[in-house]
């Protein structure tokens, strides 16, 4: 059961997905997305229709009209190139749940590269973990805004969109994407200023995420050389620079926005054959943010100069054993460190079974610096878990 003293709790949920695809001539039709209910904690509840276009395609032109899902990251921990979905931030899960974005999805292929062109109609907000749960800051959270001017929120008023090219040379690939839409991943989250009286505590605040414009810039590289994977992303984010006031209790209000960035990540995978027929990849994966100072960088998520090394082991059996381990080490202060250990394997044709185990440990805050608690792996620093999942496939 749920603890409101800390992060530690016990959930149990039932996971309902489905997905549907019918094809007919050049049009086909894909409906996929899920419905989760929560035993214990009923505002865990969530449902999300992560894809449901219909798709057009005929020789080298193809259209996708509809709810999408747009990942094209080519790294497995610190992911720059899958900003553009909305998240489910509430979820226990060793996946990451993107809420569809409604799109019009064009592109066109060449002989050895394709354009795209992704019309965004609508933004959806992200679904914030809330106090109970042991993914979230410790408070509740109050529905996102968009900022469309200084300290004014509304529908966008200006046209997003995304624009990719992607090449295929001998021994490597390159990907450019351009995108102007709202950004999603990188939220000011403050205190609204009170209605009335001042609050007599912190419960009665309402601390809100605001979204605002921006210009995002992507590229990335990856080829084999010597006989391994080699991976280069870089992300530029250009903010409109919006401001939006907040509240600082008991009684002073300021302006607050967005720090321009950009972000690299270096990654390596190397694969290995053993002689019983089991394989094997290494990974290895560091990032950084660059542009802002380290203390600025902090407020713009978990990792800022962190490295991961991961191994996957496929046991090539009937059962499709897989054992997968990452370690996440911060190289700054080396005061957080993230474990997380994976075993999943087929029961029959039916029923499938995955358990994970997730091991934090960071530093204790410092009691005396409030934002001490919001940095880096600290908001979730009690919040080793064991993940138990029995998939049913129909």
């Amino acid at each position: 059961m749920d603890d409101e003293e800390d992060n530690n709790d016990y959930q149990v949920s039932n996971l309902l997905r489905a997905n549907i695809e019918l094809e007919e001539d050049i049009f086909s039709l894909k409906v996929a997305g899920y419905v989760r209910e929560a035993y214990f904690d009923k505002d865990r509840n969530f449902s999300n229709l992560e894809e449901a276009f219909i798709k057009y395609e005929k020789g080298n032109f193809t259209a996708l009209l509809g709810n999408q899902v747009y990942n094209w990251t080519i790294m497995e921990v610190f992911t720059l190139g899958d900003n553009y979905n909305a998240r489910n931030l509430a979820a226990s899960s060793s996946d990451t749940e993107r809420l569809g974005l409604p799109s019009l999805n064009m592109r066109y292929e060449f002989e050895e590269s394709f354009i795209q062109f992704v019309s965004i109609f609508q933004t959806p907000a992200s679904h914030f973990a809330q106090k109970r749960n042991r993914l979230g800051i410790q408070f509740d959270l109050q529905d996102p805004e968009f900022l469309i001017d200084n300290n004014e929120t509304g529908d966008a008023d200006f046209t997003q969109y995304i624009f990719r090219f992607k090449k295929f040379f001998d021994n490597f690939e390159f990907d450019f994407h351009y995108a102007r839409k709202f950004d999603t991943a990188y939220p000011i989250i403050v205190i609204d200023k009170p209605q009335g009286v001042s609050p007599s505590s912190v419960d009665d605040l309402d601390i809100r995420p605001y979204y605002q414009p921006v210009k995002q810039t992507y590229i990335s590289l990856q080829g084999e050389f010597w006989e391994s994977l080699l991976k280069f992303e870089y992300l530029k984010v250009d903010f409109d620079n919006l401001e939006v006031e907040f509240f600082v209790p008991p009684n002073t209000l300021n302006q607050a926005t967005q720090l321009d960035f950009q972000k690299v990540t270096l990654g390596y995978e190397k694969a290995h054959d053993y002689k019983n027929n089991h394989s094997a990849t290494f990974l290895v994966e560091y990032t950084t943010v660059l542009g802002v100072t380290y203390e600025e960088a902090r407020t713009l998520g978990a990792f800022q100069r962190d490295i991961m090394l991961g191994y996957r082991h496929n046991f090539n059996d009937f059962k499709s054993h897989q054992l997968q381990f990452a370690l996440i080490t911060d190289l700054q202060e080396y005061d957080e460190t993230a474990f997380s250990m994976k075993h999943s394997m087929r029961a029959n044709n039916y029923w499938t079974i995955e358990t994970t185990l997730s091991v934090i440990e960071t530093a204790k805050p410092d009691s005396d610096n409030l934002a001490e608690s919001y940095y880096g792996l600290k908001p979730i620093r009690e919040s080793d878990n064991i993940l138990f999942n029995v998939i049913r496939f129909f």
